[in-house]
């Protein structure tokens, strides 16, 4: 289908956006954050904190409904959403959000990590709409079952892909360079073990039947690794926009050694590969944060470490609380994001942290529950996060992930949620 099925009238308006995207990313300004951005995530000293937004689609349709956008066919709307976003993030808030002048060919491929087999199963209640609160049914009941999990499939058509790519860059280039789909991963064995089990059985499980445990998840680690090598020997691994965040708890990807668009020396995106020695991994084990530190290493941490030693960098956590437990995430050799999130005691997370890791703050979503921006508790967060990080000199960043509902009066509230948190870094860092 050419031109992606995009019609004229979509691809002049989308190039309008990548223009004004493009004049963004030539301007000083945003040169400038990026540089700010290498400097937080190469541990250089005396930095200051940065703050960005990142909304996940119920939060964004909130902000912008259907009816905003000017696009109708789905890859262009696609496009018009990324574009806007963006734009909204730097130009409306002014937050600390960059970007830089590539576009991505959003080809597909399909990855079942565990061959076929369900890696949740997910009870809701009868009226509940997709969005709310649910139960983790077991898919592995009984010790036999784990020979029910799989090697990992593949499903990707590249000679479909490469078409896909060589359309995206009949419509964006030259205004854009057109780079390759992100793939991003991450090590969620402990979750996964969870998601198997059941919440309320793996904790059993870990007490009743620890060397069971062990087996399972040698075994999920294993498929994890296999799934994660399909992936780079088919060129798919690697995210080429730094701008991109990392995950939804943190920050840019920018840091001496990772490799980005300008990279590419040739140019040939399609066929290029990004190494992992040059990329950044995850490990998350939101399920552990209510485990001891001797039990969330042993059947967590103890894995992860061995599947993220390849990368070059490691971003570790997601909500967990991790601000007691830093001295398990020295012993990974390449550890450098720590996410603390809101329920850490953010004068202990700073003090472990110190000027080893970035402490990467996740701020409350609470306050924007109510009608109003609850103003006052966001400061007294805000103002918490920033004594404690510049009292221990930390290299610090504070990530809004809105995964859920912004409520009423959506506008307004992210607005004085950046004013004030600009407010207060300014305040704090003159």
């Amino acid at each position: 289908m050419k031109n992606l099925g995009i019609s004229d009238f979509e691809k002049e308006y989308l190039l309008e956006l990548a223009s004004e995207y493009k004049q963004i990313a030539n301007t000083k300004e945003n040169k400038s954050k990026i540089q700010n951005w290498y400097d937080i995530n190469d541990l250089k000293p005396n930095t200051r904190p940065l703050f960005m937004n990142h909304y996940w689609p119920t939060a964004m349709n909130e902000l912008f409904p259907v009816d905003y956008y000017k696009c109708t066919s789905k890859v262009a709307l696609e496009y018009e959403k990324y574009f806007k976003t963006r734009l909204f993030y730097i130009k409306e808030l002014g937050d600390d959000n960059v970007v830089e002048p590539v576009v991505t060919a959003n080809f597909g491929y399909g990855l079942e990590p565990f061959g076929g087999l369900p890696s949740k199963k997910i009870i809701r209640s009868a009226s509940d709409d997709g969005t709310g609160a649910y139960e983790l049914g077991q898919i592995i009941i009984n010790p036999e079952d784990i020979s029910l999990i799989k090697d990992p499939i593949l499903k990707y058509n590249r000679e479909a892909a490469l078409e896909i790519f060589e359309q995206t860059k009949e419509i964006f280039e030259p205004m854009l360079t057109v780079i390759k789909r992100a793939s991003i991963w991450g090590t969620k064995l402990g979750d996964q073990f969870t998601w198997f089990r059941g919440m309320e059985q793996s904790y059993i499980d870990m007490i009743d039947d620890p060397e069971w445990v062990h087996e399972l998840l040698t075994v999920i680690a294993d498929k994890y690794e296999k799934a994660l090598n399909l992936l780079v020997d088919n060129g798919l691994w690697g995210n080429y926009d730094l701008s991109n965040p990392l995950s939804t708890s943190s920050g840019l990807r920018y840091a001496t050694g990772i490799k980005d668009y300008k990279d590419v020396k040739d140019g040939d995106y399609f066929n290029d590969r990004i190494p992992l020695s040059q990329s950044w991994a995850e490990s998350i084990a939101e399920a552990f944060t209510c485990v001891s530190s001797d039990m969330h290493e042993e059947f967590s941490y103890m894995y992860d470490k061995k599947l993220c030693e390849r990368f070059k960098y490691l971003n570790i956590g997601c909500c967990e609380v991790l601000g007691h437990k830093i001295d398990l995430i020295r012993k990974f050799g390449n550890a450098r994001k720590i996410s603390i999130s809101e329920w850490n005691n953010y004068e202990l997370a700073a003090k472990n942290i110190g000027r080893d890791f970035v402490y990467s703050y996740k701020p409350a979503g609470v306050p924007f529950l109510g009608e109003n921006l609850d103003k006052a508790a966001v400061e007294r967060e805000i103002r918490g996060v920033l004594e404690a990080v510049k009292k221990h000199n930390c290299n610090a960043e504070l990530v809004l992930n809105i995964g859920g509902t912004l409520g009423l009066n959506a506008h307004k509230k992210v607005r004085e949620w950046s004013e004030l948190t600009r407010k207060l870094v300014d305040e704090y860092y003159n």
